[in-house]
């Protein structure tokens, strides 16, 4: 069962719980509706941060060690070295690798490159690897474009800045000032401005483009499949105390 498939079943397994007031049916669902704790690993730069802030605002129970988890989401960003190998190999937990700031895959289109990356890191590794970008799971989760910030990316889409590196987004000609540029690349980077402005061009509503966000960074792949290893780990594990 999905991650969002298991939070429907939850839900209506509780409110049916609620309707019977049987206890044992009751802490059942407690249980199966307690939130899935993870712990957020990786070296430092690759925003493992950024990526607990994400998960956790998607509603998981994002723990500081590894002990108190059922799964381990480990953090990459571009490439695994060998000392990302060696924290693989002393998992655990089921572990799900994460390449977050997949944006950064850019030569064939972000999602295709990434996605071929993380098959390639996958087979490297033998553990399942995912895109993400968190960046833009936050923005999106927790509503961080204020009306500001959304002032600021009209004005980018009714006259944009032109093709742009980061340094040349932040100094060149422009009337939006440069405080309000950085703060845009605080929250989304080049990519999610560049995504946002795109939908506005076309007319999108808010709560359209914030959807797309979260749907573009990946962020529903990685709880599903984070989920998907919690219930294949409690499968394994009652087989195992059956035997």
């Amino acid at each position: 069962m999905s991650g969002r498939g298991n939070r429907v079943f939850a839900g209506e397994l509780a409110g049916f719980a609620a309707q019977t007031a049987e206890p044992r049916l009751q802490s059942i669902a407690e249980a199966i509706g307690a939130p899935l704790r993870v712990a957020v690993g990786g070296r430092r730069g690759v925003g493992r941060g950024t990526v607990a802030t994400a998960l956790a605002s998607a509603g998981l129970a994002v723990t500081g060690e590894p002990a108190g988890a059922e799964v381990d989401v480990y953090v990459i960003a571009e490439v695994v070295k060998p000392e990302d190998r060696d924290a693989l190999a002393a998992a655990r937990n089921p572990v799900l690798m994460v390449l977050n700031k997949a944006d950064l895959a850019l030569s064939s289109g972000p999602v295709g490159t990434a996605q071929r990356r993380c098959a390639h890191f996958a087979e490297l590794t033998g553990v399942p690897t995912l895109p993400m970008v968190a960046l833009l799971a936050v923005a999106a989760l927790d509503g961080l474009l204020d009306d500001e910030l959304w002032l600021a990316l009209r004005t980018l889409a009714g006259q944009p800045a032109g093709p742009a590196t980061l340094d040349t987004f932040l100094t060149g000609p422009h009337p939006l000032p440069a405080r309000l540029r950085r703060r845009l690349l605080n929250t989304l980077d080049l990519f999610g401005v560049d995504v946002v402005v795109a939908a506005l061009r076309r007319d999108r509503p808010v709560a359209a483009i914030t959807a797309l966000l979260r749907r573009v960074s990946g962020v529903d792949a990685v709880l599903d499949r984070v989920a998907a290893a919690r219930s294949e780990e409690r499968r394994v594990g009652k087989e195992c105390r059956s035997r």
